[in-house]
């Protein structure tokens, strides 16, 4: 006969996904792929199987991923594959911004002290700066990031608002024109008053 698991117990129920991309289920934490997270509200359905914890996206009904139910208290129950990719997109990430901006010192030193200030939303802000820097191009963005580093500021959303500034600016002074005069001023045809010599000639008689 054909193994068949027994039926589970109860119906799946909704859990939130916390930032970290875990899901707390009695006092334990078990993890999720590292994109399951989109924002507070996101929510997967739990089912208790059979000694395993089964976790299914709420939208498809597929399975996310499944893990041994844990007996203790307050451990964190982790796979491994789920933070790889994570690793894998942010080291891609870095590559294809430091290529764009030919490895400028500028760039690095802020992306360093973002990684450091905020790792938890590091990954985030390096995909919008990317956005950003396709959309203003290279220099733009440096002097952006030059501004930021200035202010202590480590948030791609204000590098953005900051390369837009910049950019209309260069918009502005490239639409102005200088007009060469259509007449010469009244003032540029006056001569200086001339002394007859002889006038002069007096004080040394």
């Amino acid at each position: 006969m054909e193994n068949r698991c027994p039926p589970p117990k109860d119906e799946p129920k909704e859990y939130h996904v916390r930032k970290d991309n875990t899901v707390r289920y009695r006092t334990n934490y078990y993890s999720v792929p590292s994109s399951t997270y989109r924002n507070r509200n996101t929510v997967v359905w739990l089912l208790e199987n059979n000694g395993y914890i089964e976790l299914y996206d709420k939208e498809s009904g597929k399975l996310i991923c499944r893990h041994e139910l844990c007996p203790g208290k307050g451990k964190n129950v982790c796979d491994k594959r789920h933070h790889k990719d994570k690793t894998r997109s942010v080291n891609d990430l870095q590559v294809r911004i430091r290529k764009r901006t030919e490895d400028d010192p500028t760039v690095i030193l802020w992306l360093r002290n973002l990684e450091r200030e905020k790792p938890r939303y590091y990954r985030d802000n390096m995909k919008l700066l990317l956005h950003v820097i396709s959309e203003y191009g290279k220099e733009t963005v440096i002097a952006a990031l030059r501004t930021c580093l200035e202010k202590n500021i480590y948030n791609s959303l204000s590098v953005q608002e900051i390369s837009g500034s910049i950019h209309r600016s260069k918009d502005n002074m490239d639409g102005m024109t200088i007009q060469a005069p259509t007449s010469i001023p009244e003032t540029a045809d006056c001569h200086p008053e001339k002394t007859d010599i002889n006038q002069y000639n007096k004080f040394f008689e």
